[in-house]
């Protein structure tokens, strides 16, 4: 199975990669629903929007942000280039890709640009300081890794996102609940 997966990422990266992404966000907002927020009804129309943010939102512009990282870069392992392709992302891609991320959830639930700007005003700053406590310790290993075909798969090198997805999804569907 793991040889046809490395082969896929190979032929199809984008799509492998979509295709794992959703596949992190659908078990993250499942985790978050049954086991952090105990849900006894599961919203299935969450997990499905989840699933769809992560297939055609997050995993084409992490791609496309690590493709770029490594033209800015290099692909050295060095730990100096490591060092400042997190950097960057910490500090250049994170802050405004959780700003994205936030605003395209909410427009899928139909909520107003005014409820938008007030839940990133609250809400951003401790997400932003989260995804630092878990991306900077631990970052992604593809930031110092040599390019190959699964250098861009994103089930490979963002399994720490599925500890840290449950808990922003609680903490965004928390938030909402509170101010309605």
């Amino acid at each position: 199975m793991w040889a046809w997966y490395v082969k896929q990422l190979s032929s199809r990266p984008l799509l492998t990669g979509m295709f794992s992404t959703a596949t992190i966000l659908f078990s993250g907002d499942v985790i978050a629903q049954q086991l952090i927020e105990r849900r006894t009804k599961h919203d299935w129309v969450r997990t499905a929007r989840m699933s769809a943010m992560g297939g055609f939102v997050v995993a084409p512009a992490i791609r496309t942000w690590y493709l770029t990282l490594d033209k800015m870069f290099g692909s050295s392992m060095l730990l100096s280039t490591a060092a400042k392709k997190l950097v960057a992302d910490q500090l250049c891609f994170a802050p405004c890709f959780v700003a994205v991320f936030i605003t395209i959830n909410n427009l899928l639930q139909g909520k107003s640009m005014d409820l938008i700007e007030n839940q990133l005003r609250s809400d951003y700053g401790n997400i932003i300081v989260t995804n630092w406590m878990i991306w900077v310790p631990f970052p992604d290993p593809q930031l110092q890794t040599d390019p190959t075909p699964a250098q861009t798969d994103v089930l490979q090198c963002h399994c720490p996102g599925l500890e840290y997805l449950p808990g922003i999804q609680n903490q965004l569907s928390e938030s909402y609940r509170l101010r309605r």
